[in-house]
């Protein structure tokens, strides 16, 4: 090789270095050349993430080699249409904007079922589902049930499916006219049931069960000529039905309504001590000057742990609003006056939380956000919340009261504590307590998601980024992330609901009869 042919070899090396040099390096920066404006910019990426995962990607309508969990690099900035795809499951659609050095993520894809299966738990008897509620521990499932012959509640076995305990108008010795009733809650133990039965002029009396005092049954099959069902003993604590009817508390059964004067507005079982139960009834005190709107409540507590049948309430407190319960601790709203204003004062136990000026409005119902605050929607049906930020302590700091809207129902705090949930007539609304990046929400900031008609029911699903809800016999899931067209889907037909976020489990009562739905988070076929 001459000396000349090295030279030209040598200086095409060196000018190759330096063409291929540069874009090498911005390259590897993520950078990228732009054809259209004809120019270098910086790149982006897309994260995908789906449940269930090992979903197909279609980018820009192109399929994509691999499957979820998936990060796409190299993006230039501007908007691409990705479709997420899983045989069985509505696929999720999203059109996503990659912005400079950013890596835009839909970590949240929730593909839902087209068909999911559909357990039957109660379906073959002549007897119409009403009302139903898990128990604490998962295990059991009440449920209120008619047919002509009688009425009541059956607790499930959902470990044992063929055992129920039956609580009817024969066992409770009441007149069939009692033909509805109602689960009201179960103790934090799951052992104890609180229900009530009432006439058709609302007539009504409540009860609380034992489970661990009440005689198990096992219902047989029915048999194909005849529907009606029979029951028979299981336990050596079983009774006849003359037993039952003289020593009522013997089978573990207790008539709470011998011992209430006046009507309950509201129950609730405490949540750590299974053996407490408290309610807020009317005081028996008539006072001059006071409304229906405003009139004085007291709050009652009995406890449970000493089984005797003269039972006695004792009274918590007195000109009580509302209460509710978190954890260990009552929360109250109480009624205080002073010699130039009447002021309203949220109590934890003993201690003021949040002072609520009587200018406000009148409170009416106690909404506790954990360790967030409180929210208290008045009279006048507006919301005001009272929420704790940076941590601080609740009890030190009377964090101050907002309005959050007019003509909202019910407040919900997500399972990761940083959003509420609310709505008002077709629109649920989510506040954020926190701020998010992946949809460019700060603290304070509201989505809306507007549907076509009202809501019956709304859960969050346990990943605090989709909303379940009912809707005209319909289930649907949809999700929080507003970025391009949101995802709703039809999950199943149900009239009433009871979503169970550890199982992943949906029960659910549709045309008079009981199921379960199992949730998938694997792929189905």
């Amino acid at each position: 090789m001459t000396r000349k042919i090295r030279l030209i070899i040598l200086t095409l090396a060196i000018t190759c270095f330096f063409i291929v040099a540069p874009s090498a390096i911005l390259y590897g920066w993520g950078y990228r050349y732009d054809l259209k404006n004809k120019i270098f910019i910086q790149t982006g990426a897309i994260y995908l993430k789906s449940v269930p995962s090992k979903a197909e990607v279609l980018f820009n309508g192109e399929r994509w080699k691999k499957k979820t969990p998936l990060m796409i690099s190299g993006l230039l900035p501007k908007k691409y249409s990705v479709e997420v795809k899983l045989e069985g499951f509505h696929s999720w659609q999203k059109v996503l904007e990659v912005k400079t050095t950013l890596v835009t993520e839909a970590k949240n894809i929730l593909l839902v079922p087209e068909n999911p299966l559909i357990t039957a738990l109660e379906n073959k008897r002549e007897i119409e589902v009403r009302e139903f509620l898990l128990s604490p521990n998962k295990k059991d499932l009440a449920f209120s049930f008619y047919q002509k012959e009688s009425s009541g509640i059956w607790i499930l076995n959902l470990s044992q499916k063929d055992e129920v305990t039956l609580i009817d108008n024969k066992l409770l010795t009441l007149p069939t006219s009692y033909n509805d009733f109602i689960p009201l809650g179960w103790s934090a133990d799951s052992n104890k049931l609180l229900f009530s039965s009432r006439t058709e002029n609302k007539k009504e009396q409540f009860f609380v069960v034992d489970l661990k005092n009440l005689a198990k049954t096992v219902l047989e099959p029915p048999k194909e000529e005849s529907p009606n069902y029979s029951l028979y003993s299981t336990s050596s604590k079983q009774m006849s039905l003359e037993e039952k009817k003289g020593t009522l508390e013997n089978t573990g059964i207790f008539n709470l309504s011998s011992i209430i004067e006046e009507k309950p507005i509201k129950f609730r079982w405490h949540e750590q001590n299974p053996n407490l139960l408290l309610w807020l009834a009317p005081s028996k005190t008539k006072q001059a000057g006071l409304t229906e709107t405003n009139k004085e409540n007291t709050l009652f507590q009995l406890d449970f742990s000493n089984y005797t049948k003269n039972k006695i309430p004792k009274i918590i407190a007195e000109a009580i609003l509302d209460f509710n319960i978190n954890q260990n601790n009552i929360y109250t709203i109480k009624k205080s006056k002073f010699p130039k204003e009447t002021k309203y004062i949220i109590y934890k136990n003993n201690f003021e939380l949040v002072e609520f000026p009587e200018e406000l409005g009148i409170p009416k119902k106690l909404f506790v956000l954990e360790k967030r605050g409180v929210a208290i929607e008045t009279q006048e049906n507006k919301i005001y919340l009272s929420i704790l930020r940076d941590n601080n302590p609740l009890l030190n700091n009377n964090p101050p009261l907002f309005l959050l809207a007019k003509g909202a129902k019910e407040v919900k705090l997500s399972p990761d504590k940083n959003k509420i949930l609310y709505w008002q007539g077709e629109s649920l609304k989510i506040y954020f307590l926190q701020k998010n990046l992946s949809y460019n929400k700060e603290v304070g900031d509201i989505e809306v998601i507007n549907l076509d008609s009202p809501a019956e029911q709304i859960f969050w699903y346990k990943d605090s980024e989709h909303l379940i809800y009912t809707q005209a016999g319909t289930t649907r899931i949809t999700e929080i992330d507003s970025r391009g067209k949101r995802n709703d889907m039809i999950f199943t037909e149900a009239e009433k609901l009871i979503y169970e976020p550890d199982g992943n489990l949906f029960y659910l009562i549709n045309k008079g009869n009981l199921y379960k739905v199992k949730f998938p988070t694997k792929a189905i076929y």
